[in-house]
């Protein structure tokens, strides 16, 4: 018995040795800002933002190798233009850099909204005295957190609306389903510490788990067939955040139209010039493929969201067309890049490496022909 515990003891530590090994040596290979989630820290005005230098991130929290004192271009906006689900090169602001061959400087979080942006803007992104600011506007949850922003932060208490007769402010936040994820304590902490656990559950092996994940986190997921495989929407959680019927999605609304206004007047102030991107939901983009199948779920769940999104993205169009600031719509170039390629992993809203590309070979164009145009 003795000798069965000893070997046990042996066997433990040279697997523990060779884990610790194959860690040292994955973060000499491997950048940690692609693998290792960032520690977090309260904002001021922000509420929330990454620690100077975690996880490769750079002084300000950002994904970028460091702080320029000038550069002339900035990317403002969410996970959308963080770049989640795909690698630091392959976040579009990087893409876009190589495209240009010209620095680009990637300020962009998960979270953040259009509140936040102006204050990026202002407090950050005009210091660095860019050329041209490209704030990316998803519409997948930008309205939720500028509410969520002004509502739960004092700072920005003078954004809020006088008059209470209708009950905004008294009916909290704008809550989306939890992520229902199994076993969360552990996993955040293993993905803030261990590459190998990131590498792992960033690659095709964990989908079974995350399918299982999203079917307990939403009642109307549902699967559809792509090029080269399947892919999960969840068009329940979209509508939620897009619901112009709720009070606090319209007043979302409201407060990133002051904040593209605030924007505007920023930009126009400094002589930079300014390019917003429409971007779409993943279920808006494979929504007519899914409405043309005359799924059941599509009668409801799909087509409220499309409806929402569009009297959204038709609002937000108008507003910037009224001050004449040029604008980019991702829906039909990310669609038709949907009917040919992989472009969204299957369980994710944001798209992966071959989604990004489309959306800087999109901003690339439009830089192209403005700075070639007579």
């Amino acid at each position: 018995m003795a000798t069965v515990f000893k070997n046990a003891i042996l066997v433990s530590m040279a697997a523990t040795a060779a884990i610790l090994a194959a860690e040292g040596v994955s973060r000499l290979v491997l950048s940690p800002v692609d693998f290792l989630l960032p520690d977090m820290q309260g904002h001021v005005e922000l509420n929330h933002r990454i620690k100077p230098y975690s996880a490769g991130h750079d002084l300000l929290g950002f994904r970028n190798e460091s702080v320029p004192e000038k550069v002339p271009i900035i990317a403002i906006g969410d996970s959308m233009t963080y770049g989640v689900a795909a690698s630091h090169r392959d976040a579009w602001p990087r893409q876009l850099e190589r495209l240009l061959n010209k620095p680009v400087y990637n300020m962009a979080l998960g979270g953040y909204g259009p509140v936040h942006y102006q204050h990026l803007l202002a407090e950050f992104g005009l210091a660095m005295q860019p050329e041209l600011v490209i704030i990316g506007l998803y519409f997948g949850n930008d309205l939720m957190d500028a509410y969520n922003l002004v509502y739960s932060n004092e700072s920005w208490a003078h954004l809020r609306r006088q008059d209470s007769a209708d009950g905004v402010a008294a009916e909290g936040l704008i809550d989306l389903p939890p992520e229902g994820k199994l076993f969360g304590d552990l996993r955040n902490w293993l993905a803030r510490h261990s590459v190998i656990y990131r590498v792992v559950t960033q690659s095709p092996l964990a989908n079974p788990v995350r399918r299982v994940e999203i079917a307990n986190a939403h009642a109307d997921v549902f699967r559809i067939d792509v090029p080269g495989g399947i892919t999960f929407l969840t068009p329940g959680l979209r509508r939620a955040a897009l619901d112009l019927a709720d009070a606090k999605v319209q007043e979302g609304l409201d407060l990133t139209s002051q904040a593209l206004a605030q924007i505007v007047d920023l930009c126009d102030s400094h002589d930079v010039r300014l390019l917003v991107l429409l971007i779409p939901t993943k279920e808006r983009v494979y929504s007519d493929r899914v409405l043309r199948r005359g799924m059941d779920v599509a009668d409801s769940s799909v087509q409220e969201l499309v409806d929402f999104e569009d009297r959204v993205k038709a609002h937000i169009r108008a507003l910037l067309e009224s001050s004449d600031v040029p604008y980019v719509d991702l829906l039909e170039p990310l669609r038709a890049a949907a009917e040919v390629s992989v472009i969204f992993p299957e369980g994710d809203g944001h798209p992966n490496a071959v989604g990004y590309s489309i959306i800087a070979s999109q901003v690339s164009n439009w830089i192209n022909q403005k700075d070639s145009a007579p």
